[in-house]
């Protein structure tokens, strides 16, 4: 592969990334999010990536990377530009066991009815349950169009934002009225974006390096990895409660909060098993 001929190409094009793959040709990835590969190149294999890793970066990064599986550094070309190289090993996979962790955090297990009825009696318990359920089916069709478009990354980024903001109102509301809006708008929002988003990360991570075969290895590990948050979190969460009624929902939404911080660390999958756009 000629990497010169191949900067040249993003350059003309005036697009902010290239992604090299394993199994895959170059890609550009547009302003506007759009992928397509690079013409008349073949799929690209480890050694080939590795070797052009090691020649645009050096003995010194490539000794970093060895170490740290990521490393960042500039390489310039003559009469061409300057370029951000961030090299790494695909970490999705592993970022999304501690996302699995960290947005089913729930505290407040077994002991959120005591909370809703410190409002009210079991009709508002009725009326918030019933709302949050309204609220999932009417944003699940809209946050899955608009993850399609804006990308996983950013679905998931809005996912535990949403989510984490939400607990935390929730867990410190002075009213009825501000705990449903918090359940409904935020939390309720954060779950839809949630939704799907984290296993078709996953298989589309998968998949980009042709290893789609260990999706559901990988998905019942991270699916086990929620149902030990969620048992982990509860027991805590029972002790929380007796200090402070909306304590659990506090940790719980700081925990997602951290986990948002995560997704800044995610890669956007070069793969897209579906894509809609406006028109469709």
């Amino acid at each position: 592969m000629n990497l010169e001929a191949v900067l040249s190409k993003v350059v003309e094009y005036n697009a902010p990334d290239l992604h090299l793959r394993v199994g895959m040709p170059p890609i550009i990835r547009m302003s506007n999010g759009e992928l397509f590969p690079i013409e008349g190149i073949l799929n690209l294999t480890e050694a080939q990536i590795l070797a052009i890793g090691k020649k645009i970066g050096g003995e010194e990064k490539f000794k970093v990377f060895g170490e740290h599986k990521e490393v960042d550094f500039s390489y310039g070309l003559e009469k061409v530009g300057r370029f951000r190289v961030n090299l790494f090993m695909e970490r999705n996979v592993k970022i999304a066991y501690f996302l699995s962790f960290t947005f089913h955090s729930w505290f407040w297990m077994g002991n959120w009815i005591f909370y809703y009825l410190s409002f009210g009696s079991y009709a508002t318990v009725a009326m918030l349950d019933s709302g949050a359920v309204l609220a999932d089916l009417l944003a699940e069709i809209p946050t899955g169009a608009l993850t399609d478009l804006i990308g996983k990354k950013k679905a998931l980024i809005l996912a535990f934002a949403s989510a984490g903001i939400g607990n935390i109102l929730m867990g410190t509301s002075n009213s009825l009225w501000m705990l449903a809006i918090s359940l409904w708008l935020f939390v309720c929002a954060g779950g839809a974006f949630y939704s799907g988003t984290m296993e078709a990360l996953v298989y589309d991570s998968l998949k980009a390096t042709k290893d789609e075969d260990l999706y559901d290895r990988k998905i019942g590990g991270i699916n086990a990895t929620k149902l030990w948050s969620m048992a982990i979190c509860s027991v805590i969460g029972g002790y929380a409660y007796y200090i402070y009624p909306g304590l659990p929902l506090i940790l719980n939404g700081a925990v997602t909060l951290v986990g948002l911080v995560a997704c800044f660390f995610l890669t956007e999958p070069v793969i897209d098993s579906e894509k809609y756009s406006w028109s469709s």
